[in-house]
Order: C-alpha cells, then structure tokens, then sequence
C-alpha cells in the first residue's frame, strides 16, 4: 500500500515537473519575443554605453603623467598655466552643450557597462564612480585640467564651462547648466617618452582628439539608466545615490519622487531633439558646420523641413593665426569674428530665442559678446601672431634631422611658396598680404 502511495505521489512531482519545465519554457521564448521587439532592442542600444579606449595619459601605477606646455605667447610654463589661459579653457559663451543641470552632471555615476551589470549591481547595491570624473571623461579625448576656484572650481576637463540660469528643455526653471567653450574642440594632445621621462604634452589652439559622439551616447546611457532605476522599487540605489547628491538636506521622499519626474521630462525632451546622424564622426573629427546650421536654421525656428542629417565630419581646425584671416571656416563661409564665433555658440547649444513674439525678446541671446570679444582678443594679439602662436618643435632632434627640417624650409620657400603664403617668421608675410579687402563692384 505504501509503495503505491509512494508511486502516486513520484508520478504527481514528474507531472509537476513537466508542467514547470513548460512553463520555463514559455517564460524563456516569451522573454525572447520581449527582447527581440524593436522598442525593447532600441532601448537596450541606448542603455549600452560604449566601450571606451583606456586612458594613455596615466602612468600604469594610476598617477597622472606630467602636463608640459610650449610656449605659444601665452606665458605657460610646464605643469601650470597663466591665469589668462585657465579662464580661456573654461570661459563661459552661454552654452547648455550638455542636456543636463550642472549638479545633475555632478552627480551622475559611469553608466554599467550593460542593462544586466546595471541591474546585478542594484541588487547588491554596488556604485559607480562619477560620470564627472577624470578617469571616465578623459577617455572621450578631452584634457585634464587642475581644480581652479575661479574658473574651474570641479576639476572638469578643458573646454568644460558653467554657464548660469538658462532653461533646459523638459526642466521647469531656469538653472546652472554646463556646456563646451572653443577650447573644447581647440586644445590638441598627445603622449611622449618613456617611463618617467613620459609626458603629456598640450597644444593650445591645435586640433582636439575628442569623439563628440561618443561623449553624447555615454550621457544617454547614464541618464536612461537612472531614470530606469528611479521606476525600480527597493532596488533604486543607483537613482537614490543621485537624489541625495543633488537633494543635498532637502532630500525627503517626496522631493525624490519630484526629481524622478524631472528627470524622466529631461530624458525624454533629449530624445526628441537627439541629432540625425548618418556618418558617425569618430576621434578628432566633427561635423560643426552642419549642427550650427541645424540650430540656426531648424531647431531655433522650429522648421524640421530644414534639418540636414550629420554626415560631413571633419577634422578640427588649428586656430592660431586663424583670427588675422578675412575668411574662416573650412568653405570659407564666414568673415566676421564674432559672427562666426556666435555661430560657434549656437552650434553648442546657446540660446537665442528666434520664434518669440517681436514684442517678447525675440533674438534674446544667452551668448555674452563681451566674453566673445575677449576670447577673440585673447587669440589674435596686439598685432600679426602675438597672441597665440604655432607651437615650435620641441622634441628631440638629432643633427640630421635638423638638417633635414632646415633642407625642408629652404625646399618651401622655393617650390611651395609661389602658390603658398610665406613662412610665419617672413617680414613678407605681413607685408604683401595684409592688404585692406576690395569689394568687386557690379
């Protein structure tokens, strides 16, 4: 008898097991069906941050490698710069380059490497560090610049700047918002040497090795995966860690509930104003002109018809010299300075308000001329290259490779020169080519 019980009840637990191994089943394909639908697959991309490169300006013990500066008539001496120089890597031109406040920026944590990793390390209520900090930031190609009280008072990168009280679309007040100065995409960089002889070495005015694209899928990754975790309950670590850092003693658990809000109008106004881009621009490369005229021509004045996709990336330019030029830009498009320097701004999000009623501060501008006018000023010099000038050569030479460089001057001046303008130290230069413009009469 009791065998017989003992089989009824082994065949009940393999009837269960079969059920439950279905129902396993029919979870797994349903959860594939989930994670193959174009929605959930869109939002897994925008979840995934890229992978970065690691960083070439740290010595393999985690110390930051000695900074040097050339001179280039700005009085900067290894390791420090002038205090010119510090305002000119951080100075504000009215721009929310990035779509965030600025103590949001603050607070924000790198993004998990995945949507799983994100939620694992909820579980076990793990942090990232700063999205903020040098060892992320530093990987998208920027520069690292020291803590100034004045003008950099957060140890952001050069090219990093606080601009105050301007609106962010889906943010219900004016605020500190943080956008890109011209030193952003106009500071060059690059390693030498070896051991302890290595350095890192900056050029002012030379072109950045920033990957601007891949900057702006790293803050969308971060953003959607706190926003995601604000919706995820007991389990929300990673929003209540951001919460606390922006709530400071206002922290309570209807201020975080507000700030959820506002985080998730942020996400989503982002998303609608995220840019077309048809050719992914890389390091060191960008599609300026096309953003600027986008802003101008589209997005400003709300005409969608007028947006072009970003597929013409181009190197940064050098711009020492570039202020003493009549015609600037790569088409030669622009001759005013502060046209093209206004045209700069917009093209990293200044506002300027263009579909405002005429008798509601239509063209009002969060762009600050006077600040634009010294940058210009601060690049150009009193007179012809002195202010900012072209860095000499200051590696190690060799006697043939110094022979080699004076054999090359010599070749320039007589078969480059004729089509060519003449060398920077050529009293000829300013001579013959410094003429007034004349206008063609028709």
């Amino acid at each position: 008898m009791s065998i017989t019980k003992n089989l009824l009840s082994l065949g009940g637990i393999l009837i269960l097991l079969r059920k439950l191994k279905f129902l396993l089943l029919a979870i797994f394909i349903l959860l594939l069906l989930i994670l193959s639908s174009s929605k959930i697959k869109t939002l897994v991309e925008v979840l995934t941050p890229p992978t970065m490169p690691n960083l070439e300006t740290q010595a393999s013990n985690g110390e930051w490698l000695p900074q040097h500066w050339t001179n280039q008539g700005w009085n900067n001496r290894v390791n420090q710069v002038s205090a010119d120089t510090k305002k000119y890597h951080h100075i504000s031109q009215g721009t929310q380059t990035l779509p965030v406040p600025y103590d949001w920026f603050l607070a924000l944590e790198e993004p998990n490497a995945s949507v799983f990793s994100m939620i694992f390390k909820g579980l076990f209520f793990q942090s990232n560090q700063a999205f903020s900090d040098n060892e992320y930031l530093l990987k998208f190609g920027f520069i690292r610049s020291p803590a100034d009280p004045q003008h950099n008072p957060d140890g952001l990168p050069i090219g990093f700047a606080k601009s105050a009280s301007l609106n962010i679309s889906g943010y219900p007040s004016k605020t500190e918002v943080i956008g890109f100065s011209c030193a952003a995409c106009h500071t060059g960089h690059f390693t030498y040497g070896e051991g302890t002889a290595k350095k890192e070495y900056v050029i002012e005015g030379a072109p950045a090795t920033t990957d601007l694209g891949q900057l702006t899928a790293a803050i969308a990754s971060t953003l959607g995966q706190t926003a995601l975790s604000s919706k995820i309950p007991f389990f929300d670590g990673r929003f209540d860690r951001f919460a606390k850092k922006v709530l400071g003693t206002q922290y309570s658990a209807s201020s975080k509930a507000k700030l959820a809000t506002d985080l998730a109008n942020v996400v989503a106004a982002a998303a609608k104003t995220a840019d077309i881009v048809n050719v992914q621009e890389g390091f060191g490369r960008l599609d300026a002109l096309n953003r600027i005229g986008n802003q101008v021509f589209a997005k400003s004045v709300n005409l969608p018809e007028n947006y072009q996709p970003i597929d013409a990336p181009v190197n940064f330019p050098h711009i020492w010299t570039t202020s003493w030029f009549d015609w600037v830009q790569y088409d030669a498009s622009i001759m005013q300075p502060l046209v093209r320097n206004a045209g700069e701004a917009m093209g990293v999000n200044a506002h300027v308000s263009m579909s405002s009623p005429e008798t509601e501060n239509r063209y009002d501008s969060s762009i600050p001329m006077e600040k634009l006018v010294w940058l210009e000023q601060f690049l150009k010099g009193e007179t012809f290259n002195t202010g900012l000038t072209a860095p000499a050569w200051i590696l190690p030479q060799t006697a043939a490779q110094k022979a080699q460089a004076a054999q090359g001057k010599l070749l320039y001046k007589e078969r480059c020169e004729s089509c060519h303008l003449p060398t920077l130290d050529d009293p000829a230069l300013t001579a013959n080519h410094f003429a007034p413009i004349s206008y063609a009469q028709y």
